[in-house]
């Protein structure tokens, strides 16, 4: 057994004995596999059995009931109340004295094993002030009764006297259960008033036994069981059926495949990627063929897909319009084959004479599929384009437009001149035209120039060279002073990739530094490792999200992995004979967790036989692939 951390006390109220439960089940499905387990004689821990029971004494003031004082000792089993005298006594509060109904001769029969004992001592007053005075026990006596799960044996109780604060190791009680048998700590319960444990112990050869014997009822199930296979042999040509045979084999095992292709008929071959299995019945459709007749399909099918073409026709129409006048000249039908066109030269003769083909614009209506034609006579083509021209000439000289300037001084922002200029459409405002309207001490920021793109505004931003440098100096200090001042929260969540469990730490910084690997580090919780390369960032809420492990849990997965190949190959070797070296025993923790998940007989059982099943599928597929 491990050690694990938070399990190290025998007791905490309202807690389960996980990591104990886990821990007897491996070693159970160990002792299945006849592995033996080293056990402690009872006779090794004889001295950790108790000889002595808790007594708590009280003392009471006779006229008004109230406690002034008490304590608890450790008696020897078989004294009485009246050999406690001493200790009584010795531990009166001080300014009392015992009562006379009190005194001792209380003729009791004396202590025994596994009781507790409250006595109440009445006592009056001497005139000393006191203050009642409670003594804190320094021991306590834990009970573990084992009890055989089959009846075969008597309980098996041991107390032992220790330390408030000490716990019973895991090897002292291990050493008190009988040769042949073990311990199963996840069904044990316990007694918080008596601090009294129940375990249950179970035989290890009775266990062994009852697996061994389900193995050899399921290996016998499994030879006594068949399935029947139906196989239909079909012509895939003339979907003759040739053959029907029903095959009745092992629940696991399949047909021989020779066996099957001896029932295809002479001349014909095998189409194997088109072998197929109803889901419904099961029943497998083997196709086959024979090559004439195959290649006769072919050709057929091809002849009349050819003779299917050639009957195929299509209808195409094609209008010749002058792009000039958009006169229609010419609209005529053509009737050709599915897969054929028009000739360019049939389409060409009915252009009329005097035009030429604007072959660029030719398109077809995405609709109706019909061809447009476009054409043109260059006489008419040239007086159009004269035309367009000379209009466009026209209008240009006619045509003005209102040009606005905003001279702007760009510190202040005032507005220090407002001027409208009417010039021609094409034409712009002369730069000194603008100049002239800068103020006198001002100089123009050409850069700065902007045009508004809805109204057509221009604004001229100009300024005096003593103020924009001390508008730039103001900037930069507030500038120096806003990134002195600012910081940002970087988040750190470490999240338990085993339990989800999350574990949060935030980092306040300067805005343009960021939190060094070695604090993220040291913020990991004790007994954790980061998965860094696993973690993500969240851009928006500054998060980093890193996955981590625990380091003993982890080990503990791994280790438990390998005991259950070990299993595996042990059951393996058992089945076929062979011979296997016994794993290392595991070293039995320091002290009895608490804690533990149920693991009994009959799921360690069941793993053993889902191993069997395993072998037994995997021969089925050997046989059925040979």
């Amino acid at each position: 057994m491990k050690d694990r951390n938070g399990a190290k006390k025998l007791y905490k109220a309202h807690k389960t004995w996980l990591a104990a439960g886990v821990v007897a089940a491996g070693l159970f499905s160990i002792q299945v596999l006849g592995q033996p387990t080293a056990h402690v004689r009872a006779s090794e821990t004889a001295e950790a059995t108790t000889t002595t029971v808790p007594v708590s004494i009280q003392y009471v003031v006779r006229d008004t009931n109230q406690t002034v004082g008490s304590f608890t000792l450790q008696a020897q089993v078989g004294q009485s109340y009246d050999d406690l005298q001493e200790e009584v006594t010795a531990n009166l509060p001080a300014g009392y004295a015992l009562a006379r109904e009190s005194l001792f001769n209380t003729n009791d029969d004396g202590f025994v094993v596994g009781q507790t004992y409250t006595k109440t001592y009445y006592v009056t007053p001497t005139g000393e002030p006191t203050e009642p005075v409670t003594t804190t026990p320094t021991t306590k006596t834990i009970t573990i009764t084992l009890i055989d799960q089959a009846g075969q044996l008597a309980p098996v109780t041991t107390q032992y006297t220790i330390p408030m604060a000490d716990e019973v190791p895991v090897a002292t009680v291990e050493g008190t259960v009988p040769d042949g048998y073990k311990m199963l700590p996840s069904q044990g319960s316990y007694d918080s008033d008596s601090r009294t444990y129940t375990i249950p112990i179970y035989n290890v050869a009775d266990a062994q036994q009852k697996a061994a014997d389900a193995v050899d009822q399921l290996a016998a199930a499994a030879k006594a069981a068949t399935k029947t296979i139906s196989v239909d042999i079909v012509d895939q040509v003339s979907h003759d059926l040739l053959d029907q045979s029903t095959y009745t084999v092992a629940k696991l095992g399949g047909i021989d495949l020779d066996e099957v292709l001896a029932k295809v008929p002479t001349g014909y071959n095998v189409n194997e990627a088109g072998v197929s299995q109803d889901p419904e019945t099961g029943k497998y459709y083997i196709p086959v063929y024979k090559p004439e007749d195959l290649k006769a399909q072919a050709d057929n099918a091809l002849n009349q897909l050819t003779e299917a073409i050639k009957a195929a026709t299509k209808t195409i129409s094609v209008d010749i319009v002058d792009q000039v006048s958009h006169d229609l000249l010419d609209q005529s039908t053509y009737t050709v084959a599915k897969l054929g066109g028009i000739s360019l030269d049939t389409v060409l003769a009915k252009v009329p004479t005097g035009y030429n083909v604007n072959e660029a614009g030719v398109s077809q209506d995405p609709e109706t599929g019909k061809y447009y034609i476009p054409v043109y006579k260059p006489e008419d083509l040239k007086a159009q384009a004269d035309n367009a021209l000379n209009q466009l000439t026209e209008a240009i000289k006619g045509a003005t437009k209102t040009i606005s300037v905003d001279i702007v001084d760009q510190v202040s922002h005032d507005l220090l001149d407002q001027s409208t200029y009417t010039v021609a459409k094409l034409g712009g405002i002369s730069k000194d035209t603008v100049l002239a309207k800068v103020p006198a001490g001002y100089t123009v920021n050409e850069a700065g120039a902007i045009q508004d793109p809805e109204t057509g505004k221009y604004y001229i931003p100009v300024y005096k060279p003593e103020e924009l440098k001390a508008q730039a100096d103001n900037a930069l200090n507030q500038l120096a002073e806003a990134i002195k001042a600012a910081t940002k929260t970087i988040t750190v969540k470490f999240v338990d990739r085993d339990t989800n469990a999350e574990f949060v730490t935030r980092y306040t910084i300067p805005v343009d530094s960021g939190v060094p690997m070695a604090t993220v580090e040291n913020s990991v919780p004790d007994g954790y490792r980061m998965l860094v390369a696993l973690g993500t960032y969240d851009n928006e809420t500054r998060t980093y999200t890193i996955p981590i492990y625990n380091v003993v849990k982890t080990q503990e997965k791994l280790t438990k992995a390998v005991d259950t190949f070990e299993t595996a190959v042990h059951k393996l070797a058992k089945k076929s004979g062979a011979t296997l070296t016994a794993p290392a025993v595991t070293q039995p923790a320091k002290h009895l967790p608490q804690t533990g998940d149920a693991t009994n007989l009959a799921a360690s059982g069941l793993g053993v036989l889902a191993v069997v099943g395993a072998l037994f599928g995997l021969a089925g597929e050997r046989r059925k692939h040979a």
